[in-house]
C-alpha cells in the first residue's frame, strides 16, 4: 500500500510562501498520523505543486520535522498544469491522499483524507 501526503496545508500550515518556506510551522496531528502508518510498514510518498527549484528546502523541512517519507514529487520545471492534474499524476499509484484541497482530493482519482 501506498499513502501520499500533500505538504503545504496539510503536512505543514498553511500555503507555499518561498520567503517562507523553512519556517512553516508543521501539522503535529497530520504527522503523527504519516508517522503512524510508517511505522505500520506502508509506503509513504510526499507529494507538493512547489517547483522542483525548492527540493532542498523542502526536503530540509522534512527532515527538521522528523518525516519519514520514501519518495518526494515536486512539480517539473516548466509544468504549468493546474494542480488538480498535476496531484493527479503524482498519486496514481497511491491508495490514499491526504491533502487539504477538495479540487485535489476529487481530481486525484485515489480515495481522498481532507485535513
Amino acid at each position: 500500500m501506498v499513502v501520499a501526503f500533500d505538504i503545504d496545508g496539510t503536512l505543514a500550515q498553511g500555503p507555499f510562501v518561498p520567503e517562507r518556506i523553512r519556517n512553516l510551522e508543521p501539522r503535529p496531528h497530520v504527522i503523527r498520523t504519516l508517522r503512524g502508518l510508517s511505522r505500520a510498514g506502508i509506503k509513504i510518498i510526499v507529494v507538493t505543486a512547489r517547483p522542483e527549484s525548492y527540493r532542498e528546502d523542502t526536503e530540509w523541512w522534512l527532515r527538521r520535522h522528523a518525516i519519514p517519507y520514501r519518495i518526494l514529487r515536486m512539480r517539473a520545471r516548466g509544468d504549468d498544469r493546474p494542480d488538480p492534474a498535476l496531484r493527479a499524476e503524482q498519486v496514481a499509484d497511491a491508495t490514499f491522499l491526504f491533502d487539504d484541497r477538495a479540487d485535489n482530493c476529487a481530481q486525484a482519482g485515489v480515495r481522498c483524507v481532507r485535513v
